[in-house]
């Protein structure tokens, strides 16, 4: 009888501890006086939560995964040193099924916790719950919840509210009494749906906070090394990372942020992977961050459909410290969306440096690809009052699908800016290297493609960018609304321009038909003095005989045009364009301007047509106008085509027109139809003449000035004097005191 007893006491034991090891999922080891095995984290965190902690340093083992309760498990405020969660063995799954508005995991107040998944995606956190309830996530930060670390984990929830709303899968909140939440580190994570097609999450973060001062709002957090995916919409605007009010100085680098499968909006909704809106938050660091194709190992593309939106970064902040995006790749996109299908990156207000990004890729066509309806595909736009420096982006392998009944206007860097800030715009390279890097399919009228784009207020700095192998199909308009043109700057207020040291080449209009207008740079401008100088235009190209190839046209405004070079009149190979189409090396349409130390070149054969080309013309007649150093040559002949080909027009009806100097400049026309100027309506056939009829230009040469190779392939062009041979321009110009840089 005792036999038996012993033995069913043994059994009932063995049952019992059996039992407790089932239920005994989170091992808590290292604390003070709560040690031992808990179901949940939910019990865990509350053991703990009732005893404090001076000094522990507590270990949460994950043995197995755990259903936590409705009501979430939170984790207070405590005294320990530091307390880890991390799992045991293989992946670990923690889950619930939460009330909407709460969050599966919360860390309220809590400081110095680190949950680690130890392997890639070790420890997995899904709430299942499927809510646009306000407050919704899978782990909240708030309370003043300080220097903790989540890594190594997989991180999944559907919170669906818009941007603006409280809630997603990681937020970061507010509640602060005296820091905000503060140094926190989302590193080697994987955060998003919790699967890629039904109830995905709008946000995967959200950042909010306390506003109600500076020193609560939530500053320094990171998020690094993370991939995060699959966050969509189709009745809210949805976005991978959301930063609005009560959070600053925040730290995105290093994440790769894609899409499974295509995103269809029912509505006019943006779609972001980074948004940050705040006005009063400063140094946002946006780097080296992955945006585009449908996986993590850079495979597949990043779709989006209908009505949405796609603005792939986007920060309205301050200005008073520089916030940085840099080195940030977005590229195997697809967008068939809305009126305004994408900008790359923009910049609604504040002082922001975008430097090192790049856009789609450099050696081949139709990487990034939009056909939408009517609307602008902007890779970077800036606007607002801070100072901006955009530099050294790379941008390429872009193609606008539209049939001719739709229209898109394709701009590389668009700024239009307000107050009293700066634009700086250098080293940045619009096209790649294949021959339609950026190509606008649409013959649609109101198609147009922009290289560089500023108009607004502040003065601007844009130098040393190269913008080449654009090619577009429509566009009838002309000036600033030109089919093609390579930098266009437009400002109405007297503040400074720079425009220095820019190749533009291999911009290429292929209608054959239509009255098109391809221009290397367009400049209009206030009467404050401006330098366009040193920029070296040449083999751009139209493909009908009513369209217009313009290499530098001033509009309006004061400036000085130095030492620019403009070869036009054969393609990249060096061959004829054969059309008749109407050229113009520089063409002065107004303004007070200066012309020191140009050299334009007009090649090639045309075999059809009737238009006139001109290596320089004006048709100023009153205002200040001064043209000398320069070298003006239209060697262009005619092999079938009637037009006229002139070296130099300047407007006037009489000698010495009114604001006019002219001088020491050498002049050439060599082919079939080539006249020596236009002037007082007329051809004048000789320099001699041109010299009566003018009454200026005694020092000039008609002549051959021995450029190196001026009509050559894009390759080997060379608009620079042999120095090898005697030549006319030697010791033969007037001494400009503003130039000291005069390139021969």
């Amino acid at each position: 009888m005792k036999n038996f007893t012993y033995f069913l006491s043994v059994i009932l034991f063995v049952i019992i501890f059996t039992f407790n090891e089932l239920d005994a999922q989170v091992d808590v080891t290292g604390s003070i006086s709560v040690n031992g095995n808990y179901s949940t984290l939910a019990s865990a965190f509350s053991a703990i939560n009732g005893v404090p902690q001076t000094g522990a340093n507590i270990l949460l083992s994950i043995t197995s995964g755990t259903t936590e309760p409705a009501a979430g498990a939170i984790l207070n405020n405590g005294v320990w040193t530091t307390l880890t969660i991390q799992p045991t063995g293989i992946l670990k799954i923690i889950t619930g099924n939460i009330t909407p508005g709460l969050p599966m995991i919360d860390l309220n107040g809590a400081d110095n916790v680190i949950i680690d998944g130890i392997s890639t995606n070790g420890l997995e956190f899904r709430n299942l719950t499927a809510s646009s309830v306000p407050g919704t996530s899978t782990i909240r930060f708030q309370s003043d919840a300080v220097n903790n670390i989540i890594r190594n984990c997989r991180i999944t929830g559907s919170a669906a509210m818009g941007p603006t709303t409280n809630g997603g899968i990681i937020w970061f909140g507010g509640n602060s009494a005296t820091t905000g939440n503060d140094n926190n580190v989302i590193s080697n994570c994987d955060v998003g749906s919790l699967n890629n097609y039904y109830d995905l999450p709008a946000k995967c973060f959200h950042f909010s906070g306390t506003t109600t001062t500076t020193n609560l709002n939530n500053s320094g957090d990171t998020i690094r090394n993370c991939n995060i995916f699959d966050y969509f919409s189709n009745t809210v605007s949805s976005s991978g990372i959301y930063i609005g009010p009560g959070t600053t100085n925040t730290i995105i680098k290093d994440n790769k942020f894609y899409k499974q499968l295509p995103g269809n909006a029912d509505s006019a909704v943006q779609h972001s992977a980074i948004w940050i809106s705040n006005t009063s938050g400063n140094n946002y660091q946006i780097s080296g961050n992955t945006i585009g194709y449908a996986s993590s190992a850079g495979s597949g593309t990043y779709e989006l459909l209908n009505n949405a939106s796609f603005n792939a970064i986007s920060l309205e902040v301050n200005s008073a410290v520089e916030s940085y995006v840099q080195n940030n790749i977005i590229r195997n996109i697809t967008v068939s969306a809305g009126t305004t299908p994408f900008k790359g990156i923009f910049i609604p207000n504040g002082r922001v440096n975008i430097t090192g990004n790049t856009f789609g890729n450099q050696t081949g066509t139709g990487n990034m690809n939009f056909d939408a309806p009517n609307g602008d595909v902007i890779m970077i736009h800036a606007t607002g009052n801070g100072s901006i420096i955009c530099s050294n982006n790379n941008i390429g392998g872009v193609t606008l699908n539209l049939s001719p009944s739709a229209y898109h206007n394709f701009y590389g860097i668009l700024a239009t800016m307000f107050g009293s800030a700066t634009f700086t715009c250098e080293n940045n390279i619009i096209g790649g290297t294949a021959g339609n890097s950026i190509n606008a399919a649409s013959a649609n009228t109101n198609t147009h493609c922009y290289g560089i784009y500023y108009t607004g207020n502040p003065g601007s700095t844009i130098t040393g960018n190269i913008i080449r192998n654009i090619t577009s199909a429509g566009g009838t308009g002309t000036s600033a609304s030109a089919s093609i043109i390579g930098i266009t700057v437009v400002v109405p207020v007297n503040n400074s321009h720079l425009l220095s040291r820019n190749l533009i080449y291999n911009l290429k209009n292929t209608n054959v038909t239509d009255a098109t207008t391809v221009t290397g740079i367009y400049f209009k401008s206030s009467t404050t003095a401006n330098i366009i100088s040193g920029n070296f235009i040449h083999n751009n190209m139209i493909s009908s005989n009513n369209a217009a190839l313009t290499g530098i046209q001033a509009d309006s405004g004061t400036a000085t045009y130095q030492n620019n070079m403009i070869s036009l009149g054969t393609d990249t190979s060096g061959n004829s364009v054969t059309l008749g189409a109407s050229i113009k090396g520089i063409s002065e349409t107004g303004g007070t301007n200066n012309f020191y130390f140009n050299t334009v070149y007009l090649g090639g054969r045309p075999a059809t047509g009737t238009n006139n080309t001109f290596a320089f013309t004006s048709s100023v007649t009153a205002n200040a106008r001064n043209f000398r150093n320069n070298i003006f040559l239209n060697s262009r002949s005619n092999n079938g085509s009637t037009g006229k080909h002139y070296s130099v027009s300047v407007g006037g009806n009489a000698p010495n027109p009114a604001g006019l100097t002219i001088n020491n400049n050498i002049y050439l026309v060599n082919g079939s139809g080539g006249v020596f100027g236009f002037f007082n309506s007329s051809d004048v056939s000789s320099i001699a003449t041109w010299k009566t009829a003018v009454g200026q230009d005694a020092g000039s040469f008609e002549g051959n000035p021995r450029l190196l190779n001026p009509g050559g392939a894009s390759s080997v062009l060379n608009l620079h004097i042999d120095s090898s041979t005697g030549t006319i321009a030697e010791a033969n110009g007037f001494n400009i005191a503003s130039v000291t840089d005069d390139f021969d």
